[in-house]
């Protein structure tokens, strides 16, 4: 049986939503999670010289920056993405989605249900 227009509509939002749970998984995989420091903690590293000032940040007459991190480098206590391994893995799982979605478009719908399992499984 050939698919028609709302079997496809459908099919595309299907696509969409799985490949944007596995993105989803995959950053969180590929994420070190920092620790959260309060505004006070964040005086008390400024105060005993823990972080430095960032090389960028000028204070100046015309923009006065009311935030602790426009000022100072926090970024040992943030998230750390590990790009060299997240990037591969993304661009492995657009493919796939998108190779999943061309076939779809052209096959019939036990073939459209078959790739939908299969990139669940991906």
């Amino acid at each position: 049986m050939i698919v028609n227009q709302t079997q496809r509509e459908y099919l595309r939002e299907r696509i969409r939503n799985i490949t944007n749970s596995k993105v989803s998984k995959l950053e969180a995989k590929y994420t070190t999670k920092g620790v959260a420091v309060t505004n006070k903690a964040k005086w008390g590293l400024i105060l005993d010289g823990t972080v430095k000032p960032k090389k960028s940040a000028k204070i100046n007459t015309y923009h006065t920056s009311y935030y602790l991190e426009d000022l100072y480098d926090f970024s040992e206590y943030e998230d750390k993405v590990n790009s060299k391994k997240l990037k591969p893995a993304l661009a492995k799982l657009h493919a796939k989605s998108q190779e999943v979605r061309d076939r779809a478009m052209l096959g019939d719908c036990d073939q459209a249900i078959k790739l939908l399992t299969e990139l669940e499984e991906f």
